[in-house]
């Protein structure tokens, strides 16, 4: 797996991937009842990549924060649909800028919930098709593009928000 990734933290697309290449399953999908045979719960998955980040020497939540603003970038966090105000909040101490809130992954009442959590700690929300990797349906197999979008209002604060990071950065 560590070939297959470099210094990067594998994904499930990665470990898919190398179990497929060496015949052990026959599908890509990861909630085929072939891969939850072995991986037992689709939940376990997730945990096991997170912790798995935990143990590699990159960097942490704040780390990544602090690193893709010296970028000039704007920090979101990826599908958050269960997340911990709690957890927001020591985020955004870090400098968390937003929460992706549109997304196939989140139904209605999730994205209602996490726009207001934008609101309720000023944050800012974002939205998109989600590409975990060639092999899972996503945006590179066509789905659901372009109705996962944002506002223009919503782009435009997203926009003057990286061009104020980007100016902090210089």
């Amino acid at each position: 797996l560590a070939r297959r990734t470099g210094a990067g933290v594998p994904n499930m697309s990665h470990l898919i991937d190398m179990l497929y290449v060496r015949g052990e399953v026959s599908s890509y999908a990861w909630d085929s009842p072939e891969i939850l045979e072995i991986f037992g719960d689709p939940d376990y998955m997730v945990n096991y990549f997170r912790q798995f980040a935990r143990t590699r020497p990159f960097t942490d939540a704040a780390g990544a924060v602090a690193l893709i603003h010296s970028a000039g970038g704007v920090a979101f966090w990826a599908h958050p649909q269960r997340a911990d105000p709690t957890e927001i909040l020591r985020l955004k101490a870090a400098g968390l800028d937003g929460l992706e809130v549109v997304t196939p992954k989140h139904d209605q009442p999730v994205r209602d919930y996490l726009n207001a959590l934008c609101q309720e700690f000023g944050l800012l929300a974002s939205g998109g098709t989600d590409y975990h990797g060639r092999h899972f349906d996503s945006i590179e197999k066509g789905r659901q593009i372009g109705f996962c979008g944002v506002s223009e209002e919503t782009l435009d604060r997203i926009e003057s928000a990286a061009c104020s990071r980007r100016d902090a950065a210089l």
